[in-house]
């Protein structure tokens, strides 16, 4: 009996041992999906570094800089499944940064995919600052394009000098920035700023200024010729003409003569040109031309005019060329004896004043004074630093020029004492504080647009000197209102560009053209474009130059009232832009080369 029971003891102590071995055990897997990942950009493989608490995988790259085309290497935990991407080759990680998974309990479990790379060395671009405004303000980068954009505005920031600032956190840790990070945006609207981490990284900082681009070309009636003048090397210089241009604005609605200045009224001294007297000369004491307000239309510049003045169509040939500022070296070419346009062996030259005996006008070329000016005098001028345009008002104190803050009034009235004139000079003169270094620099006819904005009467006499009444002056001899003359401009535009205009010579109902005869000039014929000429105003050009995005304008020379033989020229790659024109030899001539 006492064997019986053993043996169902034992039997049942069997069975339990077989039951406990047949029974199945659970299954302990990870708590989190990735063991080991990787990355391959290109030519660079990374190990990607997993945070399971923030569900994130960081790569951090040397050199790679596109992750949309990316092969993954995963090693995802026992019970764990990859449901994106889908594929492991040829990923865009960049569009959609993620690992989705399932999880033992079939539950999406998602992971954000994060990339870092030296290539890339800004990481907050909210850091960075233009220097006077707030951090962020008017600027944005993309590290995809590795460009850093700058919104310009007017009002706020200095074209020719922009500075920009990188606070703690805008950069990784241990990138350098070059020393100097001022921009002059003359020398072309994008422009290389590299940054070193683990090498050279080349971002460009890029000045939007579309705002202030109007019209182009072709919206003002131009054709694109640059066909018949570039080279295939030189994308970048462009040569637009139009033989008409529509709807331009009247230069005079005077339907006045003034008798005591209408010395050739042959040259349509009414609405086709206005004998439009020199300022100062005009202003004497015997009253006979006063006009201490310039209120009549026969003085106004394109500054003075308002969005309701009267159209005309405009016929004649007149040429615009445009260069990348960034592509070329400016120069200022002169010489004691004339200069002759064609022998410079520039990308684009251009005259600017005739040389004559009697000339009295300021130019520097390399550093040396050719031409002083008049001891007293001031007026607009072009410069030229390193192969870099610009402009100045330079006035001469002791053996230096420097350059006269813009004048929103005149230093004193023309019937002032000689007393008070010298005074209010000397006061002017000390408020001159910066000094032209340019090396080469020369005084223009007017500085029609200056900094973005059309110039009025009153700015244009304001800021050349009072006493200066050589033929010269911006408001001398009529030509700056009447189609006769030949004039060329030079400026800046504000997409980076060194720009030229120049039209050719016209005429008017008085020449005796076939089909042109004498008709009514009044303001009804003006209103509705019934001139009966051929030509372009020098105020006519300086408007379209403003629409058409030059942030600086300046009237370089004219015809016939410099010298009965003289005219402007432009030319480009040797051959003149206006056909049959043989250019002028001239006292200085502004050039550009290629780099």
């Amino acid at each position: 009996m006492k064997k019986f029971s053993y043996l169902l003891a034992l039997i049942a102590t069997g069975a339990t041992v077989l039951a406990s071995c047949n029974k199945e055990k659970t299954p302990v897997y990870a708590e989190v999906p990735i063991n080991k990942v990787s990355v391959t950009s290109g030519d660079e493989t990374i190990v990607g570094a997993v945070d399971d608490v923030n569900r994130t995988v960081t790569f951090t790259f040397n050199n790679a800089e596109n992750f949309t085309n990316c092969n993954i290497t995963i090693d995802v935990n026992d019970g764990w499944a990859l449901t994106y991407p889908k594929s492991l080759t040829g990923v865009d990680l960049q569009s959609t940064p993620t690992f989705n998974f399932t999880d033992p309990n079939n539950a999406i479990v998602k992971y954000s995919v994060k990339f870092s790379s030296n290539a890339f060395p800004i990481v907050n671009p909210q850091k960075i600052q233009i220097k006077g405004l707030n951090e962020g303000e008017d600027l944005t980068v993309d590290n995809t394009t590795k460009t850093i954009k700058i919104a310009f505005d007017e009002e706020k920031m200095d074209f020719n000098n922009i500075e920009l600032v990188f606070n703690d956190g805008a950069l990784q840790t241990g990138a350098t920035l070059p020393a100097n990070l001022v921009f002059d945006f003359a020398q072309g609207n994008s422009q290389p700023l590299v940054i070193n981490l683990g090498g050279e990284r080349t971002y460009f900082v890029i000045l939007d200024a579309s705002k202030y681009m109007k019209a182009t070309p072709e919206q003002l009636g131009f054709l694109d010729v640059s066909v018949n003048f570039a080279t295939a090397d030189q994308p970048w210089l462009k040569v637009y003409a139009a033989e008409a241009v529509q709807a331009l604005p009247i230069p005079c609605v005077s339907t006045s003569i003034d008798t005591n200045w209408d010395w050739a009224p042959d040259w349509g001294m009414n609405l086709y040109g206005s004998a439009n007297p020199r300022a100062w000369e005009i202003a004497t004491a015997d009253g006979n031309h006063y006009d201490v307000g310039h209120l009549d239309d026969i003085f106004s510049f394109p500054g003075d005019w308002t969005g309701d003045r009267g159209t005309m169509n405009c016929f004649g040939k007149i040429v615009i060329v445009t260069v990348d500022a960034s592509k070329v070296k400016a120069d200022l070419v002169a010489s004691a004896d004339p200069v002759d346009p064609v022998a410079q062996q520039a990308v684009v030259a251009t005259s600017g004043w005739t040389r004559t005996d009697a000339l009295d006008y300021l130019i520097k070329d390399a550093g040396n004074v050719i031409f002083p000016g008049k001891d007293w005098l001031y007026r607009a001028a072009i410069t030229v630093d390193d192969g870099t345009l610009g402009f100045a008002t330079p006035a001469l104190k002791g053996d230096k020029y420097y350059d006269l803050p813009f004048q929103t009034e005149a230093p004193y009235a023309p019937d002032d004492d000689e007393a008070v004139k010298a005074a209010a000079h000397e006061s002017l003169m000390n408020s001159a504080t910066t000094e032209i270094t340019a090396s080469d620099m020369a005084w223009v006819c007017g500085w029609l647009v200056r900094n973005g904005k059309s110039m009025g009467v009153h700015d244009l006499i304001n800021n050349d000197h009072s006493g200066y009444v050589s033929d010269n002056g911006v408001l001398g001899m009529g030509w700056s209102t009447n189609f006769y003359n030949v004039h060329n401009l030079v400026g800046i535009t504000y997409d980076g560009k060194i720009a030229f205009m120049i039209n050719e010579a016209g005429f008017s109902n008085w020449d005796g053209q076939p089909g042109y005869v004498d008709v009514d000039n009044g303001w009804e014929e003006a209103t509705n474009a019934g001139f009966n000429y051929r030509g372009y105003s020098l105020k006519q050009m300086a408007w379209m130059a403003q629409r058409l995005g030059w942030r600086n304008a300046a009237a370089l020379g004219n015809s016939f009232g410099e010298a009965p033989d003289f005219l402007p020229s432009l030319v480009v790659n040797g051959k003149s832009v206006i056909e049959g024109v043989t250019p002028t030899s001239t006292s200085y001539v502004v050039t550009v080369k290629t780099k």
